[in-house]
């Protein structure tokens, strides 16, 4: 297994809309920019569990990958994300104890700057 992994993404305003639908979350600080804005914000807000959802799928689909599963979940949600920016997440193997393996993650916006940072325990399977 690699000791780092490192990739960008955006989320999308389709896909905040599917995720509203399977959430029941109809907040409109995440679906209308401009309540967002009249309350201080640049933009719609992504939802939080919208971004652990595609952490877990990098997580199992490609570092370390198939037969990962998560264990435990230690999240920081340091400053708000937007729909539509480039997000930057770098994964780093922390220690390694048999199956059990703990993470950290660092996820930084377009400009570089921290917005969420996670400690993970995760499983990977024989």
């Amino acid at each position: 297994m690699h000791e780092y992994h490192q990739e960008s993404f955006t989320i999308t305003k389709s896909e905040m809309l599917d995720f509203a639908k399977i959430s029941g979350d109809y907040n409109p600080i995440h679906l209308d920019a401009q309540f967002s804005i009249s309350q201080g914000f640049q933009d719609s807000i992504v939802y939080g569990a919208l971004i652990i959802s595609r952490v877990s799928g990098i997580i199992a689909s490609k570092f370390p990958g198939p037969g990962t599963v998560i264990g435990n979940i230690d999240w920081r949600f340091i400053a708000p994300i937007y729909v539509n920016q480039i997000l930057t997440i770098k994964l780093k193997l922390n220690s390694s104890e048999g199956i059990k393996k703990l993470l950290d993650l660092e996820l930084l916006d377009d400009s570089g700057e921290l917005v969420q940072r996670a400690q993970l325990i995760i499983f990977i399977g024989k």
